[in-house]
């Protein structure tokens, strides 16, 4: 189930709830997402009777947003939920957007490596092997030199077939880094994506402690999101005594953020969320652009890497035919 689906689906719902109730409300959600299975299965429970919270986790719905929607409709502001846990998705959608960004990137410099071996492998190397191989006359000399020995016997009067496979076997390893994205685990080598993946988890949080029905729920639904990490089931569980101080007890804010938390849970003024939030959101935008000038510079090395490899290697080669051509 895409985060764009039930985007459109929860939107559809709201809009419909306007004029309508709920199990009607859904039957029109679900004609605006194009009847998938799991609309259509909401629907039917709805009109079977079955609470919001059944219908969803029975189609499965993310938990997380179905705890959310179900606590709403349990306070009886179900259509200011659907609102709330909409922005919550924009937040979510952006994240994802970035992810497919990076991934589309990364296959548009794997489809010009690929490119690269298919003309080294099909056309250029050959070419050359033959031309100047030839003009040696004794292969025996070039068994001497593993080297060309190696380049001899793949590419010299080389089939079509013979030349698909060793472009086969090159191309193969990029193309299955690419499809089990690889490229995100070396993303954590790259400080600002670091960062970037810590921001992101606070966008979630700040953006559920300003949409949720009541603190309380946010909290519930924070320790089902996170479990142990972040220490949020510490917060879970001191919440109901200290309050939003609890929240000083997580490693996820800095000193800043859990001084806020400190002032919120004195003042009680739950709008320096909103503070909390945007100043998370111009950090992101500032470590998204950092990100995007080092992909692109890694970017630039890795083509320039494997051109000069590639291009130095056959370089390197004519170097030493030549040689041998010449009686060295």
């Amino acid at each position: 189930m895409k985060l764009e689906s039930i985007y459109s689906y929860l939107q559809a719902l709201s809009n419909a709830l306007e004029v309508m109730d709920l199990s009607q409300a859904a039957k029109v959600a679900e004609l605006s997402v194009g009847f998938p299975e799991w609309a259509r299965q909401i629907s039917k429970r709805l009109s079977a009777g079955s609470s919001l919270r059944t219908a969803l986790l029975s189609a499965g719905f993310p938990k997380d947003l179905t705890e959310q929607l179900s606590a709403y409709e349990q306070a009886g502001a179900l259509k200011e939920g659907l609102d709330n846990t909409i922005r919550q998705l924009e937040k979510l959608m952006e994240v994802e957007n970035t992810y497919k960004k990076i991934d589309r990137d990364m296959w548009i410099l794997g489809i010009l490596i690929v490119i690269a071996f298919a003309v080294a492998s099909m056309f250029y190397l050959p070419v050359v092997v033959n031309n100047l191989m030839s003009g040696i006359g004794e292969p025996e000399r070039i068994s001497r030199d593993a080297l060309l020995r190696t380049v001899y016997d793949l590419f010299f009067q080389a089939s079509f077939v013979k030349k698909f496979v060793i472009f086969v076997v090159l191309s193969l390893p990029v193309v299955i880094a690419l499809v089990l994205k690889l490229h995100r685990k070396v993303l954590f080598l790259i400080p600002s994506y670091r960062k970037l993946l810590v921001e992101n988890e606070k966008a979630v949080v700040f953006t559920l402690l300003l949409t949720a029905p009541n603190p309380m729920e946010a909290v519930r639904i924070l320790h089902r999101l996170f479990r142990d990490r972040y220490r949020m089931h510490l917060v879970a569980r001191l919440f109901p005594e200290k309050g939003f101080e609890s929240f000083t007890r997580s490693n996820l804010f800095n000193e800043v953020e859990k001084g806020v938390f400190k002032t919120i849970a004195q003042t009680g003024n739950l709008d320096l969320f909103n503070y909390l939030s945007s100043e998370v959101e111009r950090r992101r935008s500032v470590l998204l652009n950092s990100l995007f000038s080092t992909l692109n510079l890694i970017k630039l090395a890795v083509a320039g890497t494997v051109i000069i490899v590639m291009y130095g290697f056959m370089f390197y080669l004519l170097y030493k035919i030549q040689q041998m051509a010449k009686g060295g």
